[in-house]
């Protein structure tokens, strides 16, 4: 299975608020695609959902050196440092 088709599943299973299989899925895209900016991201999401500050800052930091464009990982990671 390719990545994308992955990260598809993922995001179905994220929005069905199955987090731990949601997780599971993205970490998978990015064993395949250690580059997947979306997977990396949305891992960022789901760390800072539950509460795991430090690896959602983690995953944070490392989508912005995949894409530092996309300004939402910067306001995710800002909003993560607020809850330290």
């Amino acid at each position: 299975m390719t990545s994308i088709e992955m990260y598809e599943i993922a995001l179905k299973l994220y929005y069905a608020n199955k987090i731990q299989e949601a997780k599971e899925a993205f970490i998978y895209c990015l064993q395949v695609d250690a580059k997947f900016f979306h997977a990396k991201f949305m891992l960022g999401n789901i760390n800072l959902q539950e509460s795991n500050y430090k690896e959602a800052i983690v995953s944070y930091k490392q989508a912005i050196k995949l894409n530092p464009t996309f300004t939402l990982t910067y306001n995710n990671l800002a909003s993560t440092f607020t809850k330290l």
